[in-house]
């Protein structure tokens, strides 16, 4: 036992703290009903990715054989996510423009207007604050005033 210094008492060991209770697992609470909703808002996200992946052919890049074979995609967890990060800005925003679009009642060509509608009017204000930029860029250099050639001593 080790000793102890006079006038400090040994820390007695503390309980669980007051309101701090080991978290539960959600799905425990969960009724069958909404597990059932779950799955089928799954089942859909996945089927949204795999139409999407099928869209942009990233089937070709896919590291998996069957996708290649298939030319389609297979439905791996995580591939979708990890291609959508190649896809050129401008497509990302029209697939998220024209699947707002969609949710709100739109048919698929008129969702297909409003992406390119919405495309452009992001373009035109980008330009708007890019014009700035770009006339301060064409200006030449401000020329700095010839700095004093530096005295030399003879000696």
């Amino acid at each position: 036992m080790p000793a102890i210094r006079p006038g400090i008492r040994k820390e007695r060991q503390r309980g669980p703290r007051r309101g701090k209770r080991k978290r539960s697992d959600p799905s425990e609470t969960r009724t069958p009903a909404q597990i059932a909703a779950q799955a089928r808002l799954d089942r859909e996200a996945d089927h949204d990715n795999r139409a999407l992946s099928n869209t942009f052919k990233f089937w070709r890049m896919c590291a998996n054989r069957r996708c290649r074979r298939m030319h389609a995609c297979a439905g791996l967890p995580d591939c979708f996510s990890d291609k959508w990060r190649n896809v050129h800005p401008d497509d990302r925003f029209l697939v998220r423009e024209a699947s707002l679009a969609r949710a709100r009642g739109a048919d698929l060509q008129r969702a297909s207007e409003i992406a390119q509608e919405k495309l452009a009017e992001r373009d035109a204000l980008w330009r708007k604050y890019d014009a700035p930029k770009a006339s301060r860029a064409a200006q030449p250099p401000e020329q700095e005033a010839p700095s004093p050639q530096p005295r030399i001593r003879r000696l």
